[in-house]
């Protein structure tokens, strides 16, 4: 069954805002911190797309009560009226785990 579509953006300077925070965060690791930001900042902008989005979630119950299977279906629009496609992906199924921790 799927869920209803969440939409969200993610722009330039969100992406700024996020090398930020991470950067902030890796730094505190001693020897390697800079290391791992420089890596993180790399990852961030060359696998992070910018424009809006739209997703969903699929979900359906296994067999064991305790795992559930999910996947997401994604939608990617150059402009915020969301007419203008420029991606379209539905993930794999993923089996993940529900009772407890």
């Amino acid at each position: 069954m799927w869920s209803k579509y969440d939409h969200y953006r993610i722009t330039v300077e969100g992406k700024a805002v996020l090398g930020v925070i991470v950067a902030a965060i890796l730094n505190r690791i001693p020897y390697v911190g800079w290391i791992a930001t420089a890596a993180a900042q790399i990852m961030i902008q060359l696998k992070m797309k910018t424009g809006y989005f739209s997703a969903r979630w699929g979900t359906r119950a296994d067999t064991d009560i305790c795992y559930l299977w999910r996947k997401r279906h994604l939608k990617m629009f150059s402009v915020s009226k969301r007419k203008n496609k420029k991606l379209d992906e539905v993930g794999s199924a993923g089996k993940h785990y529900m009772c407890g921790t």
